[in-house]
Parts: structure tokens; sequence; C-alpha cells
């Protein structure tokens, strides 16, 4: 972990207040649609709720070594933000329905 982590855990901090700042099952604070894809700021591939824990966490399957082997600063900013993302994801009840 580095200094870039902790900004970019910051950063999910921030945008979790700003965004998440409800219980779950509610919708998002800036809910926004684009076809069936994403409802209320959810996303949905057929009919199911991927998650967004699940999806931070496939994320970080694949940045995580690229972070170890290019020392990116963006990368480890990213990889900061999507620890917070999976983390508050797990918290909630409902973090396995899909």
């Amino acid at each position: 972990m580095n200094k870039y982590n902790i900004f970019g855990m910051i950063i999910g901090i921030i945008y979790i207040c700003l965004v998440f700042g409800n219980n779950a099952g509610e919708p998002h604070n800036l809910p926004f649609n684009f076809g069936s894809l994403i409802q209320n700021g959810s996303l949905y591939i057929g009919g199911k709720h991927i998650h967004h824990w699940l999806i931070s966490l496939i994320i970080l399957f694949y940045s995580i070594p690229y972070q170890i082997k290019t020392k990116s600063k963006i990368i480890s900013v990213l990889n900061g933000f999507l620890v917070i993302m999976f983390f508050q994801g797990i918290s909630y009840k409902d973090w396995l329905d899909f």
C-alpha cells in the first residue's frame, strides 16, 4: 500500500457518502438509466443485478498485479477506490442477493 492507494480510498469514501448514502435496496442518490443495462444506477445483466462489490473485485483481480508490475500512480489510486467500493458493498445485508 502506498500514498496513492490511500488517496484512492479517501476518494472512495467521499464517493460513497455522496452517491451511496442509502440503505440496501434503495436507489442511489444519483440514479440514472441506460436501456436495460443500467437501472436506477445499478448494473443489470440478463435481468440479474450485478453488485458493485463484485465488479470491484473482478477489476482488482487484474489491476493489483498491474499496479505491482508497473508502479502506476493512476492504477494505485483506482485500486484504493475499488478496495473501498468492495468493502462497502459487502457491508450491505443483501450483498449476496442477485
